[in-house]
């Protein structure tokens, strides 16, 4: 059997190369891009009207709706008086439904969840360690609106398996790019 010789001042380089990449390495700064470029992500899909399955949200409902006129957002269209006396109701009437209202407020009635805004505008990356970054909701009501969307048309929060590997190959690249930097050839 042949012996096999190993030299230890090789080994000895790469381990302070390995020190160094310790030293460099951008934990925060990874996690925190990470838990962003998570949060962009959902937010997109969001707005594009598709859920965490790659489907789109449930239609708005086309029965009759009363909506209370100072609730905002404030309605547009819809019939404010009465047919039969002519006086001002205290809703505003759409024959079509959520469908009518949301296309007379939004300009189209596709469901993307974001009629104000109000609610992604509190969906924020959040770094909680070196290691670790969450994505979530910073004001109790956004919460409970959040909640409510998903019980009635479905998961948003969250990444489909095909946004998870975006994620990962990007990760790859922030690590491939210190690497290089610290070349540990």
């Amino acid at each position: 059997m042949d012996n096999i010789k190993f030299d230890t001042s090789d080994f000895e380089k790469l381990l302070k190369k390995f020190k160094r990449l310790r030293a460099q390495f951008p934990g925060k700064e990874l996690m925190g891009q990470l838990a962003s470029n998570a949060r962009n992500i959902i937010y997109q899909r969001t707005g594009r009207g598709i859920d965490v399955r790659f489907q789109s949200f449930p239609a708005y409902s086309t029965t009759p709706y009363y909506r209370p006129k100072k609730e905002r957002p404030i309605g547009k269209g819809g019939r404010r008086k009465s047919k039969i006396t002519g006086k001002q109701m205290a809703t505003i009437f759409y024959e079509g439904g959520y469908k009518e209202f949301a296309s007379a407020t939004k300009g189209n009635s596709n469901v993307t969840l974001m009629a104000t805004n109000e609610m992604f505008r509190s969906f924020q990356a959040k770094l909680v360690t070196s290691d670790m970054a969450i994505v979530g909701f910073n004001r109790a009501l956004q919460v409970k609106k959040a909640l409510t969307l998903t019980a009635r048309k479905g998961k948003f929060v969250g990444l489909h398996k095909k946004e998870k590997e975006i994620l990962e190959s990007r990760a790859s690249r922030i690590l491939n790019q210190l690497l290089k930097k610290v070349d540990l050839k």
